[in-house]
């Protein structure tokens, strides 16, 4: 039997806000960041810098930022559905009410960053080609949405629950809302 989650004060939530808004900006900037940085590598950019071309970044580089945003990814994707252990942050701890249905190739992702990256098990082999699957800039602009409309919900309902650093990410979500 599942435990009941204990409900959380305002101060505890604004407090904890600082958390979810970290992940929000890191998982854009790093997802920004991979796709100029894999453009450059493909040989797309024609940016230059002291009259040379940017140089093309190193796979260890790329790798870095890939798995870097994908944890980021997975985090947000428990925050925003609400999954997880009992001692994480979710956005129903904001507002009660905030229930939306994870579509399966999400919870997929969840997995996949479990069996990939997080941990080291025999299903990579399995699991390697699927790597392709979920593009860095396709589940910014799947996560965004989500993301952004909780933000507004928050706000109309209760503002004071978030410290200003959500807004901030949220602005740097909005940009990849379609």
């Amino acid at each position: 039997m599942a435990r009941k989650r204990s409900a959380r004060s305002a101060d505890e939530l604004r407090n904890a806000s600082k958390h979810p808004a970290y992940e929000i900006d890191m998982f854009c900037q790093q997802g920004e960041e991979f796709e100029r940085l894999n453009t450059q590598k493909h040989g797309k950019s024609s940016a230059s810098h002291g009259g040379n071309k940017d140089p093309k970044p190193k796979q260890i580089v790329l790798n870095g930022l890939r798995e870097a945003f994908y944890v980021h990814a997975r985090n947000l994707l428990g925050f925003v559905y609400n999954c997880g252990r009992q001692d994480e942050i979710r956005a129903r701890d904001y507002h009660g009410q905030w229930k939306p249905s994870m579509p399966q190739d999400l919870r997929q992702l969840c997995s996949y960053v479990n069996k990939m990256i997080m941990h080291l098990t025999y299903d990579r082999v399995r699991l390697y080609e699927l790597t392709r699957k979920w593009p860095v800039k396709s589940l910014i602009e799947r996560l965004a949405r989500p993301l952004v409309d909780f933000y507004d919900v928050v706000q109309e309902t209760n503002p004071a629950l978030f410290l200003s650093a959500v807004e901030t990410a949220i602005k740097k979500c909005r940009r990849h809302v379609v």
